[in-house]
């Protein structure tokens, strides 16, 4: 299969760092990246607003997800399939979605966090839990991306939870968009994913946009016939290079 670019972007209701909203922005920012699926968080600013399809339009790309205030969703120049929006609790959201291409699948989790720890904690419980990543019905290779708040050392330890982080250069940070401090946007892959190349994107469109910068990766899909099962997550989340993996027997 031919690798396929994946954006994740926190638009901040189109909002830019001069305060005013203008999907004009975001829609040209997009463009330079030419990505093939964009999950977005944040997206509309008011009920009445219509950034989503003003984006999918300009971009030629399907839209997935409600147009709901602060809401996620995604554009698409492939079908997505099994839409469904949950709740994490304390305003935190995910947004799931399933990829097929050429007999592969991939479940898409769309995600945006609370900015504080606190109810960092338990949104990763239910994001991880078994309506979610962690469900049964849903085995094959996972892409959890989208915006997860300035973590704090003590993430990494959380009992339920074992992340590979996505390399990058420690300068190449994403929130705020203007002076980036904090890693908030990140892609974390499960499975038969092959990440290529991942890229920050940093120049005067994408620091006056919005309040967070864009993520780019390039990700090859490979044979998922040995689905994952759910109690063999522990442990098997990979990182950009070098991760370690090993395959799910088949039952």
């Amino acid at each position: 299969m031919n690798p396929i670019g994946v954006m994740t972007f926190n638009v901040r209701q189109c909002r830019g760092r001069d305060g005013r909203i203008d999907p004009e922005r975001i829609l040209r920012v997009i463009d330079q990246s030419a990505p093939d699926i964009v999950a977005l968080q944040e997206v509309e600013s008011s009920f009445g607003s219509d950034h989503l399809s003003y984006l999918g339009n300009g971009l030629r790309m399907s839209v997935f997800g409600p147009a709901v205030p602060g809401g996620n969703a995604y554009l698409s120049r492939f079908p997505l399939k099994g839409i469904q929006q949950y709740s994490l609790g304390n305003d935190g959201i995910c947004l799931k979605a399933d990829l097929d291409l050429l007999g592969k699948r991939v479940h898409l989790f769309n995600v945006r966090l609370h900015p504080s720890p606190f109810h960092q904690y338990h949104q990763l419980k239910n994001l991880f839990g078994s309506d979610l990543v962690g469900n049964p019905y849903f085995p094959c290779s996972k892409l959890i991306l989208g915006d997860f708040g300035a973590f704090c050392p003590w993430f990494w330890n959380l009992p339920f939870l074992s992340l590979g982080r996505l390399r990058r250069p420690l300068w190449r940070l994403t929130y705020p968009s203007w002076f980036p401090l904090f890693s908030r946007d990140r892609v974390y892959h499960l499975g038969d994913i092959e990440v290529l190349h991942a890229t920050v994107v940093w120049n005067p469109l994408t620091r006056s946009a919005s309040s967070h910068l864009p993520l780019n990766v390039t990700v090859n899909i490979r044979d998922n016939l040995d689905y994952l099962h759910a109690e063999q997550i522990r442990g098997e989340m990979g990182t950009a290079a070098g991760c370690f993996r090993k395959k799910a027997a088949l039952r």
